[in-house]
């Protein structure tokens, strides 16, 4: 069995929560995608099911629902810093080389391009549902403490 979860945020080290814990966060110009995130102790839940005797498959994890990423950042308080994206990956490769970046640039595409998962059979067959919200996700992703 397989388990796909959205962008999870939380108390992790991973592109979507240490995006939205830059003290200035990069944004695209031109680019509002939608996201998908989940809070990690929903992701937790989700495995807790999905190790019941009988499920098989893949399962698409997903959140409470879709925003624009300006939600995510505006959720998050923190101010934004506007970049070209023909230019971004070269600032962002080399902020990463310098140890500067919490990510590497290749992530930025998720800024750029809209992937949508459909959660349906993993509430279908699993009885999934997340129960907390994008603000307590954000929060979550904004609590952690290197």
């Amino acid at each position: 069995m397989i388990l796909r979860p959205v962008h999870i945020l939380g108390q992790v080290a991973n592109a979507a929560s240490n995006y939205l814990r830059m003290e200035r966060i990069p944004v695209l110009m031109g680019f509002d995608p939608m996201m998908q995130v989940i809070h990690e102790a929903d992701v937790v839940e989700a495995v807790c099911l999905a190790i019941r005797p009988g499920a098989r498959g893949i399962y698409n994890v997903v959140g409470p629902g879709e925003v624009p990423l300006s939600v995510l950042i505006q959720e998050s308080g923190r101010p934004t810093f506007p970049m070209p994206h023909l230019i971004a990956p070269v600032v962002s490769k080399v902020f990463w080389n310098l140890g500067l970046a919490p990510f590497r640039g290749t992530e930025l595409n998720h800024l750029r391009f809209v992937c949508m998962a459909d959660g349906s059979r993993a509430r279908d067959e699993l009885g999934f549902r997340a129960t907390r919200t994008i603000k307590e996700a954000v929060r979550a992703a904004l609590d952690y403490s290197y």
